[in-house]
Order: structure tokens, then sequence, then C-alpha cells
């Protein structure tokens, strides 16, 4: 009775394929997703007699797992004539070696390395944006500058490799064109690093990134594009009225507050924002609370000056913007006393305080007040005001309420006004010097001698 006889190698390579996933098994080994069956079959090679040969297949621990972590239907390390194997990872992440041996034979198929990994990104991985670990309350990028968003695998886990993409979801103000990504977004990367940058308009968008294979993608707080340029975002009010043209002034002793206010539709609040000021001088001369220089995210300071008239810029200044709001400020007393550098009534001079001075009847009596160089008021106009309407006083020119300029001079510059004193009928008067525009007055008393 004749008998079939089936000769094969004692090397299953040479008999037989094997795949997974119905793909044959890549150089860097397989990736498996935790609780996803994959399906393992030996493929017998064209005029091969394998068909029917009982075949087991084996797993070896590599890093990372326990045995009970990598299973198989039918089970592994029995025999089967059916060539095809379910297998699925579970509960941890690491490494498996995958064997094929053929009864009989010496020599197995022993398949590159596997690597196991959770179906959430987060398992395994943690994003960083420059560097940094993403805040609760998202990144932010200014208009024009690249940051680096890296995927670093946790400790122990085996993602490197993995072909990973970045996605990028408009959120608020933005069109797509105005986040762009090298390498570009949607597309599988294996080095984990991508260049983004924001440009054009400011709005927000959110960031995703999902292993292949996997189903829960690590989804990053939204992130906020801002200009590089403070003005773009916001207002500065001082006072509640928008700063002007020409800058605010400060008064001794008096805090005025500054605000920031960001513009409708700009992602800028929570922005890290710095006051600063131009004056170096003596400190307590200009203080601010919060400090200057002290990153703020409530976008409040209450700015106060004293003891000297100067002027200044105060300068706000974004986290990571290359372009500060600056506006100037003048810092003046409300008493004229501290601009006034002398006071001549009659070529004779006033000593200090200049509470009083004399002016002789029948006659003009020419009243100089020098003002001091450098102080902020110093080129604003000023005016003589009668403290009494109803008073019978000398006729003045230039006239009561007229503007009086600053003639310069070499220490001060000069106001000058002539008085006309009648040779009776007047009676001692009060007069007060008002600069133009700005409450700054001192009063002075007028005796008739």
């Amino acid at each position: 009775m004749p008998v079939t006889c089936r000769l094969l190698s004692s090397n299953l390579a040479d008999e037989a394929d094997v795949k997974i996933g119905g793909v044959a098994v890549p150089a860097g080994g397989n990736w498996f997703i935790r609780d996803k069956e994959q399906t393992v079959t030996l493929t017998p090679k064209s005029g091969s007699p394998l068909a029917g040969l009982p075949v087991t297949l084996t797993c070896a621990i590599k890093t990372g797992l326990d045995p009970v972590n990598v299973v198989s239907a039918p089970a592994f390390n029995t025999e089967q004539t059916t060539h095809s194997w379910k297998v699925t990872g579970k509960t941890k992440s690491g490494t498996f070696q995958l064997s094929l041996s053929g009864k009989g034979m010496t020599t197995p198929i022993t398949v590159a390395i596997s690597k196991l990994v959770s179906s959430n990104l987060a398992d395994e991985a943690d994003v960083k944006i420059g560097g940094v670990a993403v805040p609760a309350g998202g990144n932010w990028f200014i208009r024009d500058k690249e940051q680096t968003v890296t995927l670093t695998p946790k400790s122990g886990s085996t993602l490197a490799g993995l072909p990973v993409t970045l996605t990028c979801a408009i959120k608020t103000g933005l069109d797509p064109v105005n986040v762009v990504s090298a390498p570009a977004f949607n597309t599988e990367q294996t080095t984990h690093s991508w260049k983004v940058t924001g440009k054009t308009k400011s709005g927000t968008f959110q960031l995703s990134v999902l292993g292949k294979g996997m189903t829960t993608p690590i989804t990053v707080a939204i992130s906020k594009l801002v200009s590089n340029n403070l003005a773009d975002e916001a207002d500065v009010k001082i006072g509640g009225v928008a700063v002007p043209a020409g800058g605010n002034w400060f008064f001794h002793d008096e805090a005025q507050t500054v605000t920031l206010i960001p513009k409708s539709n700009s992602p800028l609040a929570g922005l890290p924002i710095t006051l600063s000021s131009s004056f170096s001088g003596h400190p307590n001369w200009l203080l601010s609370m919060p400090d200057f220089w002290s990153e703020q995210i409530n976008y409040n300071w209450s700015v106060k000056g004293q003891q000297e008239s100067f002027t200044f810029d105060l300068i706000l200044a974004g986290k990571g913007m290359s372009t500060p709001i600056v506006f100037p400020g003048s810092l003046v007393s409300r008493n004229l006393n501290r601009t006034i550098h002398h006071v001549y009534a009659d070529g004779k001079y006033c000593e200090y305080p200049w509470r009083e001075i004399s002016l002789k009847k029948g006659k003009i009596n020419y009243l100089h007040i020098g003002i001091k160089n450098g102080v902020p008021l110093r080129h604003k106009g000023f005016t003589l005001i009668r403290v009494d309407p109803t008073a019978p006083i000398p006729s003045v020119s230039p006239d009561f309420g007229r503007r009086v300029e600053v003639v310069d001079g070499q220490i001060s510059g000069v106001l000058t006004w002539a008085f006309n004193v009648a040779s009776s009928g007047v009676v001692p008067f009060e007069i007060e010097i008002c600069c133009v525009d700005v409450a700054s007055k001192r009063r002075i008393l007028c005796q008739v001698v």
C-alpha cells in the first residue's frame, strides 16, 4: 500500500512566512495596543508541504511585562495545525518576542521583538511645549515665534518609534493657515517633535497628539496666540480714561490707577504683564503697587510719585512679546512752590515761600516769577487769577486769565506781569498763579505800600 510522505526543512523559515495583522513583520518589530488582538499567521511558501504540520507559538517576555499580560487563542505552547493565533496584550506596557516551532524541526522562526503600549497615549508619554510641561491654563504663542512641541516617553514606556500624528483644531479668531507646523500637522511622525508657529491673527487653538492604533489622544490645553506688539492686543487707561497723546499728569502723593484692557476678541487675559518705568532717580520718588518689574495677570497698578518733579515713561510689556506699550508721564506738585525758582516784585527779591509780595503805589510794578528748568511744567502756559474778582485791584498786563509763556533763561524760565498800581484806593489783594491745563497753583498776597 503506498504511503504519502512529506519532506520538510528542519528550519521553519525555509517553509513559511509569519505575518501579523496580515502584514509581514517589520525589522523593528510589531506594535501591539493593549486589549486589541492581532492575528499571527504562518503562511506556507509556494510549494511547501507544511500545511497540517503541528506548529507551536511561544512568547518570551523581554521587558516590563508579566506572562499573564500577553495571551493567545489558541494558547501559547500548544501544538496547532491551523497555523493562526489571536494574540492580545493587556494591563502593562513592555516588550515580548514570539517564536514559532514546527514539530520535529530544529530551527524556529523567531519574530522581531514586539512592543505593547496602552491605547491611551497619556499612559505612555508627556507633552511639553518649549521644553516645559503644558500648564492647566494652556500655552501662550507669540506670532511668528516658533515653539517646539515634544512627546516624551515615560520611564519604562516602549513608545519610541511609534508613528504619532499632531493635529490642530482652531477654536476662536483664527483660520487654519494661521497655525503651521514642521513637520506638517496630520502626518505620521516617528521623531515626536514638531515646531509650531502662529501668525497674522490672534485667537485660540488646541493641539492633539495621537499614536497610531491608539484610541485616546493627548489633547493639550487650549493655546492662545497673540501679537508680539502689546498695543495690538490691549489699550491703556489711567484713571479710567485713555492716555492722551502727550501723556498723563501725576501729582505728588496722589495715586492713579493704570489699567491694561484687552481689546475685543483678544485672548490676552492671563498673559503675565510687567509695568516698569524709565525713571532712574531715587527709588522712592516713583512707586507702583504691585511693584514695578513684577509680572502680573490682573493688569491694574496704582502709581504714585512724590518729592520732586520730573518726566518719565511708563512701559507695559507682555511676557514673550518684543514691542511694549510706552506712554509718557509727568510728575508735579499741585503747589507751585516746588516749580518756582524765584520771585521778584518791583525789582526786590522775595523770600521763600513767597506767600506775600509788596507792590508800590503810583507806579508800574513788575512781577517776575522764575520757573525751574527741567520741571515738567516748564513748557506749559501760566495765568494769573483774581482770588476775589470784586476787590479793587490794579490793572495787570498781560491781563488776568490770559496765557503767559515762559521766557527761557540760563537758570530758570521767567514769567512777567506788569501791575499798574494807582496812587490811592488800592487795598491788599490776593492772586493765584496757575498752570494752564494742570491743577497746579500758588496763592500770593499782594500788599500795597
